[in-house]
């Protein structure tokens, strides 16, 4: 007949708190993945609204332009 050996109560513990240790390992990693992939998120966010403004910005100034260059023309222009 074969005897099971019985793992003294030391080891198993041990086993516990290295299989705790592991799990709180994971989820600090996995919470520092989230972290930077919301930040990644919010810096194209953030770039794409500045992009989107300044192009819209450029199209104002030099429609103004274009209408003080006409204005000034007009004027110099008048007998």
């Amino acid at each position: 007949m074969c005897r099971i050996k019985r793992i003294p109560s030391s080891i198993k513990q041990t086993n516990l708190e290295e299989e705790k240790q592991m799990d709180n390992k994971g989820q600090g990693a996995l919470e520092y993945l989230l972290l930077i992939g919301g930040a990644v998120l919010i810096a194209t966010i953030v770039l794409l609204i500045i992009i989107g403004s300044t192009g819209s910005t450029n199209n104002i100034i030099n429609n103004n332009l274009n209408q003080f260059t006409h204005a000034l023309d007009n004027a110099a222009n008048l007998p």
